[in-house]
């Protein structure tokens, strides 16, 4: 064996299958694809999660120039009274959206008490959430625009609140969308939900669902249970049975005959044939 020399290190001693060297590269290989696919899933989860996070947000514009509050969206209201309140919105646009109820809307904010709007419109057609400034103000607030953040002070307790952040060149309201758009639920988890939402991230499982609502804002309160299998992951994970190999085999021709039919063909052929049909024998396997 001295007098043998590997082909991967070029060491004499052993071959190159056997090489030490050979094997501690494979193993940092393995180690490296470990890590690489583990930072790809931290990836593609975080990239699911922003996405979540984006498609469940509710944007509310702090506007001063509006009259009212103001939405187009009737699933944000928590209370809403279907009435006509002769009331034509014109916006920038030229164009003009009629009122079609009132009624009040909760947000649930990360921290400190829910902010409540009353005596929202809901207008249909329009695709923007309104918050009226001078509505705040009639309700005995004053609405503090200072470096970038919106606060809102009472000017009967003295108490002062942020409501909102800039981003860009308007004022947004910062709460928790979901909690806005689940208002008229409770912010209650129903039954299904954790089937819908397991549908909704392309059948994600439960146990990453639990981490998802640690880690974005759009995803509803509580547990995201499973309450029935899904079919549809279920059918996704059927094997196919194996072909059994069968002891009995075929001594002559023609003993056993394998025949199948094919058709209809959408273009006829030349002696006007939709359909052919084929026989294999099993022994000589000639057609």
């Amino acid at each position: 064996m001295s007098k043998v020399k590997c082909f991967h290190c070029h060491q004499y001693g052993h071959y190159a299958t056997n090489c030490p060297q050979k094997k501690k590269n494979k193993q940092v290989v393995g180690s490296s694809a470990g890590e690489a696919l583990a930072s790809q899933f931290e990836l593609d989860f975080s990239l699911i999660a922003c996405l979540v996070s984006s498609v469940m947000g509710s944007v509310w514009f702090l506007d001063s120039g509006v009259s009212f509050h103001m939405t187009g969206d009737r699933d944000l209201f928590s209370d809403l009274e279907d009435k006509d309140l002769g009331v034509h919105i014109e916006m920038g646009d030229n164009g003009r959206y009629s009122a079609t109820g009132i009624g009040t809307i909760s947000f649930e904010r990360e921290s400190g008490k829910p902010f409540v709007l009353k005596e929202v419109m809901h207008v249909l057609g329009l695709n923007k959430n309104l918050i009226s400034v001078a509505m705040l103000e009639d309700k005995g607030y004053d609405v503090v625009f200072s470096e970038g953040k919106a606060f809102l002070h009472s000017k009967t307790t003295g108490e002062t609140q942020k409501i909102g952040v800039r981003v860009r060149n308007l004022y947004h309201l910062h709460v928790d969308g979901c909690a806005a758009m689940a208002g008229k639920a409770e912010g209650l988890v129903s039954q299904d939900d954790g089937e819908l939402w397991h549908g909704r991230l392309g059948h994600l499982h439960h146990g990453a669902l639990k981490i998802l609502q640690q880690i974005t804002t759009g995803l509803p309160k509580g547990t995201l249970a499973q309450s029935d299998q899904c079919k549809g992951c279920a059918l996704a994970k059927f094997v196919k049975a194996t072909f059994h190999k069968k002891d009995s085999r075929t001594t002559t021709i023609l003993e056993r005959i394998h025949t199948d039919v094919c058709g209809p063909f959408s273009v006829a052929s030349t002696a006007k044939h939709r359909y052919y049909v084929i026989f294999v024998d099993n022994f000589s396997h000639k057609c």
